[in-house]
């Protein structure tokens, strides 16, 4: 299959890891990656976080992915799996050849105010996917209860990513390990996330935009919940 005409290079293309079968914590994990080079039947890909060694995300010999792009205002979607590594930074996908077009539908988004803490960090994707885990544990153990307060902030929030204001500076490419009460009294869910981008600071905070990178799918799936319930809802009077 040619390539070619829908891909070129710098081209960002999203990894959508698929789980293995039997996965009980059914769990999304994405990447941001960048076209390098297209080959008969695969691709070269960077990897923008600039990680150390040790702190690369956990490849794995034939694990499969989903790959997302658009062009020329379609989406574009098809799978591979993993080949190697191919330098720092680089990596080596075999494509299924499955290439298809589909149409990008926005999920629903809200303004509103919920519990946010976060630890932020650069080129630390390994130990923040680790630490990712240890929080899972935790919040699914009994010890949730002693994770303390969770200031109240504005936050703008989908199924896919959330937009707040944070100290400044920020920096695109940025991770983010977050914790997020949507309700007071609930139990917070756990999201790694990526900055996108960022506005103007203003009094020492940048409002920065992020997607999620890791997150649980019953947590994707509480989100989701919670906003199209709140856009449900009546106005206040």
């Amino acid at each position: 299959m040619q390539y070619g005409r829908h891909f070129k290079p710098g081209q960002k293309i999203f990894l959508h890891a698929l789980p293995p079968t039997g996965d009980p914590q059914g769990c999304f994990d994405s990447l941001t990656t960048y076209l390098k080079e297209i080959g008969p039947g695969w691709f070269d890909l960077s990897l923008p976080y600039q990680s150390k060694a040790g702190e690369d995300f956990p490849f794995a010999t034939g694990m499969r992915f989903e790959l997302r792009s658009e062009s020329l205002g379609l989406g574009l979607r098809l799978t591979g799996q993993f080949v190697q590594h191919r330098g720092r930074d680089t990596i080596r996908l075999a494509l299924d050849g499955d290439l298809r077009a589909y149409q990008n539908r926005q999920s629903p988004r809200l303004d509103t105010v919920a519990g946010v803490r976060y630890t932020r960090g650069h080129g630390s994707l390994r130990s923040f996917r680790d630490q990712w885990e240890k929080n899972i544990q935790i919040l699914q153990g009994n010890s949730a209860d002693q994770l303390g307060n969770f200031p109240r902030t504005p936050i703008n929030l989908s199924n896919g990513g959330i937009r707040f204001s944070l100290r400044a500076p920020v920096e695109p490419g940025s991770l983010c390990l977050l914790l997020l009460e949507l309700e007071p009294g609930t139990v917070p869910l756990c999201a790694l996330t990526e900055v996108l981008w960022t506005g103007d600071v203003q009094e020492e905070r940048q409002k920065a935009g992020m997607r999620f990178l890791t997150i649980l799918e019953t947590d994707r799936k509480r989100i989701d919940n919670f906003i199209r319930k709140r856009l449900a809802a009546p106005p206040a009077v």
